[in-house]
């Protein structure tokens, strides 16, 4: 008896560790798998409306790259990334957008986090070319429509 409660304690942890290994990816990933993947982003994306203004933020972010690293475990991660994706798709306009998540310590396989200073999650970097023209760190001072729309303001 004592080695089938030992039994079934083990399968259970083995299935939360499982099931926490698939839950934070690293590394890369697609918009669509991360909605697919991820409740949290999926109900996020769900319900967020975006701003009268999102077509016009991403009409000018044409030509631009931009470069979101974020925690699949962290909240402010599940809102903002999810709600940028869903501006991105009611734009209805291809805007080149990398996607790189990290574990808890801010780190991913390939050190890229750690590369561009990562500090907090989610970061948004916006680069023209090889140039950063800005980034909105951890969640927008305003939103993200407006917050973007001032980062290329400056450019």
């Amino acid at each position: 008896m004592k080695k089938f409660v030992l039994l079934l304690c083990l399968s259970l942890l083995g299935a939360c560790v499982s099931s926490n290994a698939q839950q934070h990816n690293l590394g890369p990933i697609e918009p669509a798998v991360l909605l697919a993947e991820h409740r949290a982003f999926a109900e996020e994306y769900d319900a967020y409306i975006p701003a009268e203004s999102a077509k016009n933020v991403v009409s000018a972010l044409q030509g631009k790259r931009l470069i979101v690293i974020f925690g699949t475990w962290c909240h402010d991660s599940q809102r903002e990334v999810a709600r940028l994706l869903k501006i991105l798709d009611v734009a209805n306009m291809p805007v080149e957008i990398d996607l790189l998540a990290v574990d808890r310590n801010k780190q991913d396989p390939d050190g890229i986090a750690e590369r561009m200073g990562l500090v907090y999650t989610p970061t948004i970097y916006v680069y023209s070319g090889n140039k950063e023209l800005g980034r909105i760190i951890e969640k927008p001072t305003v939103s993200l429509e407006q917050d973007l729309a001032e980062i290329l303001r400056r450019e």
